[in-house]
């Protein structure tokens, strides 16, 4: 890397370390790109629901040319914005997603994931309003309902996912 491109770069981990100034020289880099300065970012805080039906669940299959997690079976769910508390942020999502109202929506998740720069906190969602469907074809090019048995032969978002679903639909 050299030229405009590192500066960019040094730019971005300047701006992401709060001071937004650019990182001049060797050692300024290396500071800022230091573990304990880079660890100290928050996550990213995902949500998704697990909907299941008749011992299956739904599973969303994102598009080949998403940047993150490409061509993978997913949950349904995304980003939670600021100041927005996760339960609302999952009814939101499966709106846009699935065109459905999950109810009810209550308590802590089932279970959280932190992994790769992530935070997802995962909601069992058994009753909801309305047929799922892919309502978001620019993120998704199917949605599957699926059984424990079909889980191993699907390319899954996450290692962590397969004991989680089989879990799920114990």
């Amino acid at each position: 890397m050299g030229g405009r491109s590192e500066r960019t770069a040094s730019r971005a981990i300047a701006v992401a370390a709060g001071d937004g100034a650019l990182a001049e020289g060797p050692a300024e880099r290396a500071r800022l790109m230091s573990p304990d300065l880079l660890e100290a970012s928050p996550p990213v805080r995902v949500v998704a629901g697990l909907l299941r039906r008749d011992g299956r669940v739904l599973l969303c299959h994102r598009r080949p040319g998403r940047t993150h997690y490409p061509d993978v079976w997913d949950f349904p769910g995304g980003h939670i914005e600021e100041g927005e508390r996760t339960v609302d942020a999952l009814v939101r999502e499966l709106a846009e997603e699935l065109g459905i109202i999950p109810e009810p929506v209550e308590g802590p998740p089932w279970m959280t994931l932190t992994a790769d720069g992530l935070q997802l906190d995962v909601y069992l969602v058994d009753r909801w309003r309305g047929e799922p469907r892919n309502a978001a074809v620019d993120e998704h090019d199917a949605i599957r309902w699926v059984g424990v048995n079909e889980l191993a032969e699907l390319d899954l978002a996450h290692a962590s996912y397969l004991p989680m679903l089989i879990g799920a639909l114990a």
